[in-house]
């Protein structure tokens, strides 16, 4: 948890990283070690991942997949999208223009 930390707060700095040398709070230099301590954490983190992603699994709600529901129904996941969108089965509203 701690490596996970260090490339969450890491990555944060690499990201407004022009930011911190605009105020000269950082070098160039101190901009490649962040870029070298992330690869580095990368690499150390790599073997764990699997167990890691598997930890923290997000739910259908999270991810909106219709087509990997939990429960395994694809045909019930996309037929209960359907049915419940929103002015699914209503025409559209220029309908009679396009025809006339």
């Amino acid at each position: 948890m701690n490596q996970l930390f260090s490339l969450y707060c890491l990555s944060a700095i690499e990201v407004d990283l022009g930011t911190f040398r605009d105020g000269d709070f950082l070098t160039s230099e101190h901009g490649e070690m962040v870029k070298k301590c992330i690869l580095k954490l990368c690499g150390s983190l790599k073997p764990h991942m699997i167990s890691l992603v598997d930890t923290f699994p997000p739910d259908d709600e999270q991810m909106d997949s219709m087509l990997a529901p939990t429960n395994g129904d694809l045909y019930g996941s996309i037929i209960n999208k359907i049915y419940t969108a929103p002015k699914a089965f209503e025409r559209i509203s220029n309908w009679r223009s396009l025809y006339e």
